[in-house]
């Protein structure tokens, strides 16, 4: 089962990091989504199927994770 990563939160089409924010990644608490990815992620937590999968692409395993996986 998939869940969005804690202290991001999904806005319109941007999910927003709400955590810490040090230097290094200070402008790195953005990332912009396409329509496909924001309804799959408005239908978490849930197990994707492949083409999911490939649609969300480096979202995986950073922002959504195996609800194992949540920090």
């Amino acid at each position: 089962m998939y869940v969005l990563q804690s202290r991001w939160q999904l806005e319109e089409k941007t999910l927003v990091y709400y955590g810490l924010r040090n230097r290094e990644n200070l402008f790195k608490n953005k990332v912009k989504l396409n329509k496909k990815q924001v309804s799959i992620i408005k239908m978490l937590p849930k197990e994707l199927t492949a083409s999911e999968v490939k649609i969300l692409g480096k979202l995986l395993n950073e922002q959504i994770v195996l609800e194992k996986d949540k920090k």
